[in-house]
């Protein structure tokens, strides 16, 4: 797998595009974007996303649904509640355990 270059963008107004999350992101204005999330290493600081922003799920971050999709349905009990610890880290804005920073 090719490593992506990572870009730092500050204090930049987005608008009517595709952006794809990768590298930092500070101070920037999102207006009616596809953000694209593809499982690329990404830092939001400051940022604002107005309502008519949508957000895309590709490559190893739609496998990363994928994983959680298939744990809940066929992990039987003990996936379930592992995909409800994530899920209740993910509303606390921490970090679940067992998952590398």
């Amino acid at each position: 797998m090719q490593a992506r270059e990572s870009v730092e963008h500050r204090d930049q107004d987005f608008r009517n595009r595709d952006v794809v999350l990768s590298g930092k992101f500070s101070g920037c204005t999102f207006s009616n974007c596809r953000v694209v999330f593809r499982g690329d290493a990404f830092d939001l600081v400051a940022c604002n996303f107005d309502e008519d922003t949508q957000w895309v799920f590709e490559e190893g971050a739609t496998r990363t649904f994928n994983l959680l999709s298939m744990l809940y349905q066929l992990g039987g009990q003990s996936g379930q509640a592992r995909v409800e610890e994530i899920f209740e880290s993910v509303r606390r804005g921490v970090l679940p355990p067992g998952l590398a920073p």
